[in-house]
């Protein structure tokens, strides 16, 4: 009923659990994991997931509500997905497309977002598909490093 009104903060705060819980591996288990972000609205079973990772030097009250207007983005154009400040200055986006959906086009268009909102000094990385909950903690991983990769090598971003 609640999720009929419109998102709350407590579904922002439950995404930001769960999306914390994969990355760090502190799920019970696969069904857990399942049940947990399909209960928000995220559908696991016979799709392929994304981990999206957007880096960021913002502080404090610059990127409040940041997380859920990516969410309100993304949900505006059909694309179901977490989304949730992973750590300070880092904001996760766990996709979930269609098998045969393209996912370049959606990592564009965080991105595009994420510029609007962040500046240049923001990094958008993506990590590799996975059709199981229990695989994007590796895929958050590549992400992670991904980004790390694009900071240290480019000396005017993310600083």
């Amino acid at each position: 009923m609640a999720r009929l009104a419109g998102p709350a903060w407590w579904e922002r705060r439950a995404h930001r659990s769960v999306l914390r819980d994969l990355c760090e591996r502190r799920v019970r288990s696969p069904a857990d994991a399942r049940a947990r972000a399909e209960a928000l609205g995220l559908s696991a079973f016979g799709h392929r997931l994304f981990a999206v990772l957007i880096r960021h030097t913002r502080t404090g009250t610059e990127d409040d509500h940041l997380d859920e207007r990516i969410a309100k983005e993304l949900a505006q154009t059909g694309i179901r997905a977490l989304v949730g400040e992973t750590a300070p200055g880092r904001i996760g986006v766990l996709l979930t497309l269609a098998q045969v959906s393209a996912w370049q086009p959606v990592a564009e268009r965080i991105g595009r977002l994420a510029r609007e909102e962040l500046g240049r000094d923001c990094v958008v990385a993506v990590g590799s598909g996975v059709t199981d909950l229990s695989g994007i903690a590796r895929s958050w991983q590549e992400a992670e490093q991904t980004a790390e990769a694009i900071t240290s090598a480019s000396p005017d971003v993310g600083r």
